[in-house]
């Protein structure tokens, strides 16, 4: 009931692009997606701006042997869009 009234308080904010609220599973999800990511292509990433940007790939991991650099922006993983990623 609590996440549900925060929930509704963060909606009301009407930000949609900078507030939303995560319950503790969400967090748990959130970070399985993304230890997936850094763990499957080998760099670190980060969310701006609704978009998953590089922020270092690992030395000898498939991220750099890609060519993938600091500031790229990954579209898609194995065909998949990622835009959509909370």
């Amino acid at each position: 009931m609590t996440y549900g009234a925060i929930g509704v308080m963060v909606e009301a904010l009407e930000d949609t692009g900078h507030s939303c609220f995560l319950t503790p599973e969400m967090v748990e999800q959130e970070k399985k997606q993304r230890r997936g990511l850094l763990e499957g292509i080998g760099a670190e990433v980060q969310k701006k701006d609704k978009r998953l940007v590089i922020v270092t790939p690992r030395d000898d991991s498939p991220a750099q042997k890609a060519g993938l650099k600091p500031g790229g922006v990954i579209l898609k993983v194995k065909g998949e869009d990622v835009s959509d990623l909370p």
